[in-house]
């Protein structure tokens, strides 16, 4: 998962570490989106392959090792992220 702070991005990794790099979200959104990542919220892009679960109450979703990102209203009605997430309601 990566995690927008600012004008940095936060990348968790799949060992729990996590890395700082000095760039935003949107210098990898288009890179990462050909490996099965996914944009769900202004400050997270996901990858879907990690997903265990998805709380439709509240649009988080479960990431493994604990991680939980918010779906924004505004691109829950994407067709991108809408796909997505119909694939585990």
């Amino acid at each position: 998962m990566l995690e927008g702070v600012a004008n940095y991005t936060l990348f968790h990794l799949k060992d729990g570490k996590k890395r700082m790099f000095s760039h935003t979200l949107h210098t990898y959104e288009d890179d990462l989106a050909q490996h099965g990542f996914v944009r769900v919220h202004r400050g997270f892009i996901i990858n879907s392959a990690y997903v265990t679960d998805i709380r439709n109450d509240d649009k988080q979703i479960l990431m493994e090792d604990n991680l939980v990102a918010t779906v924004s209203r505004r691109r829950s009605g994407k067709a991108e992220v809408k796909r997505f997430l119909e694939g585990y309601i």
